[in-house]
């Protein structure tokens, strides 16, 4: 969705407009997000508020998708430290998950997602905690995100950090893994063949689509470009490059 349908809360021109044709159209939309700093009522409203009308089955985001792994794995109950926003901390514990308030003995897993309260205290914890035997999960990996006023530092940066001190790499469950991607599609009763996912970023958005067997479509709004785009690996060529999602239409006439 960042990138894509708004650019903080500067919503894209001419989104509101295409969603409401797609609606017409009868067409099933699904909104994805390597986001976790939100939950998917979070998004339901932020989608509102732009008016942009979405359902919480519409939406998975990598903190609802980390909670949906753990409970699919059969991994709940469990004590989880996090390194994350609001959002991702309502997703676990409405799953099941246990929220350790520090990395001591007892916590099975630490899942670091965007937390613009990032402190060395919190990095501490995390460390502490893996030091301890507890397994390593990232919601995702993308270095930045955009935001109105230029590119900022994303939760791989973060990921990153304790990455480096510990030693050893967490399990991503964001996109580029496919799993948000099948989860949603399975949620809507569609099928990925027959799905065009639509992202800004090559390396994440289109990697993923491309791994989910989808069709996929790149737009101009966000990190990646055309350039980027015209010389990038097959594996994260878009199918299509449109400037922004107003043109959406016209890919799908």
């Amino acid at each position: 969705m960042d990138g894509v349908l708004y650019i903080g809360s500067r919503l894209v021109p001419g989104t509101s407009g295409v969603m409401a044709h797609l609606r017409t159209r009868r067409l099933r939309i699904g909104f994805c997000s390597n986001n976790s700093s939100k939950s998917r009522r979070d998004y339901v409203e932020k989608l509102a508020a732009m008016g942009i009308e979405s359902e919480e089955k519409e939406i998975v985001n990598s903190a609802f998708a980390t909670a949906m792994y753990l409970k699919e794995n059969n991994r709940i109950p469990c004590r989880v430290y996090v390194i994350g926003g609001k959002g991702l901390l309502a997703e676990l514990s409405a799953a099941g998950a246990e929220i350790a308030d520090s990395g001591g003995p007892g916590v099975d897993f630490v899942v670091v997602g965007f937390d613009k309260d990032f402190t060395y205290n919190k990095l501490m914890e995390g460390f502490r905690a893996l030091q301890n035997g507890a397994e390593f999960i990232a919601t995702n990996r993308d270095a930045t995100l955009p935001l109105e006023d230029g590119i900022h530092p994303g939760s791989g940066s973060m990921v990153a950090a304790l990455e480096t001190a510990i030693g050893r790499s967490p399990l991503v469950i964001g996109k580029p893994s496919p799993y948000s991607l099948l989860r949603l599609v399975e949620q809507l009763d569609g099928e990925p063949a027959t799905t065009m996912m639509v992202g800004d970023r090559l390396e994440t958005d289109i990697l993923a689509g491309k791994e989910a067997g989808m069709m996929t479509t790149l737009v101009l709004t966000g990190v990646s470009t055309r350039e980027m785009a015209e010389s990038a690996d097959a594996s994260m060529r878009p199918d299509c490059i449109i400037e922004s999602v107003a043109s959406l239409p016209d890919v799908l006439a």
